[in-house]
């Protein structure tokens, strides 16, 4: 690394250092990225190593800055459009409305297919389950 470059931000995920970095280059700034690979490939090591880094040039480093800082406020303005809004989930138990359900596996069938092909296969039942009354119902 050349001492004409400075460290501009740390990443814990790679996908948001990338969404930066090409940010910054479509601007014009010459920046890059460290221990990307480290940590994409080994996710445990990645506060040994800083996480992701981005390095600019220094005499570059407010613009960089301000472009970056842009993404906080799209961030800002996203979770203002969305306040307020309550998603339903898709199913619901019947009996006592909890959006809390799982589908059913069966048991039976991935041990067939263990047994004949050597393939631990799970086969999803049609039936649900309620976590909190424990009700059981197949879908219309």
């Amino acid at each position: 690394m050349s001492s004409s470059y400075k460290l501009l931000k740390t990443y814990e995920f790679l996908h948001k250092a990338d969404l930066d970095l090409m940010k910054l280059k479509d601007e014009g700034i010459e920046a890059y990225m460290a221990d990307q690979n480290t940590v994409s490939l080994a996710p445990y090591y990645a506060q040994a190593v800083g996480g992701i880094k981005i390095y600019v040039p220094q005499n570059d480093i407010e613009q960089a800055c301000t472009i970056i800082s842009n993404d906080e406020v799209a961030d800002e303005q996203l979770e203002e459009l969305f306040e307020g809004k309550e998603f339903e989930p898709a199913r619901r138990c019947p009996n006592c409305s909890s959006p809390n359900i799982y589908r059913e596996q069966s048991i039976l069938l991935g041990l067939f297919f263990l047994l004949a092909f050597f393939l631990p296969v799970s086969m999803s039942k049609e039936s649900y389950r309620c976590v909190k009354c424990n009700h059981q119902w197949k879908p219309e």
